[in-house]
């Protein structure tokens, strides 16, 4: 199994790394009652998924074209001044014109300008579809974490009751071995116990298993490892 993880477990240049078994998580802190603020996990999801991360990206790019577009349209300003003095020359170096300056304004306004309105409708097209995109996204990460969660509670509470059918059939069954060394009942009674007590240790197990995948299944919709609650 950890072979196999190391194809998706690898270091910062990429190389498979194949993880030890310390790295397991604690096997009783695995097993404790599910505990989760669900509403808060929904949000951590939403800041956290790849995929909403990568439509946000997306967005910020539209709205930015959105406002170049837009900046298109607005009038082209131009301030421009000139200032200037001349000295004089001759027989009287030091006679010097009076100080100008002179300024000058220029104003284009974009009368049509379908490229600019063409970029300006195409980036609200962009930005409504990739909303649209965002919110759909977002439901369908709140009803999976639902989903999930709800998962979590159910095998939660299935291993419960595996866990006590196993001690309950553990316990008759060792009434049955006492009550057979006392001279009553049978072989074939104590053999019938021992065989439930078998099912039920195989339920149990079957049990924890459904939970631990349900939690792991949980996490990985978080875009986290499987931690203790």
């Amino acid at each position: 199994a950890a072979v196999g993880l190391s194809l998706l477990y690898r270091d910062e240049q990429g190389e498979p790394i194949v993880p030890a078994a310390d790295q397991l998580p604690d096997a009783l802190a695995l097993f404790a009652p599910p505990v989760t603020n669900l509403e808060s996990d929904i949000v951590e999801a939403w800041q956290q998924r790849p995929d909403l991360r990568a439509v946000d990206a997306m967005l910020e790019q539209s709205f930015i074209e959105l406002r170049v577009a837009r900046n298109q349209l607005l009038p082209d300003v131009r301030i421009s001044g000139v200032a200037s003095q001349d000295y004089g020359t001759g027989e009287d170096p030091e006679t010097k014109s009076p100080f100008e300056i002179d300024a000058g304004l220029s104003v284009e306004i974009p009368l049509f300008a379908r490229k600019a309105r063409g970029r300006v409708g195409a980036a609200q097209a962009d930005i409504t579809r990739l909303e649209a995109d965002q919110q759909l996204l977002k439901d369908t990460v709140r009803v999976e974490l639902q989903t999930l969660w709800t998962e979590v509670q159910a095998t939660w509470e299935q291993r419960q009751f595996a866990e006590q059918a196993f001690t309950a059939a553990s316990e008759v069954a060792e009434l049955e071995r006492r009550n057979f060394e006392l001279g009553g009942g049978d072989l074939f009674r104590v053999n019938k116990r021992e065989e439930d007590v078998a099912k039920a240790a195989k339920n149990a197990i079957e049990a924890r298993y459904r939970y631990l995948q349900a939690r792991a299944a949980y996490a990985a919709a978080l875009n986290e490892s499987l931690q203790s609650p």
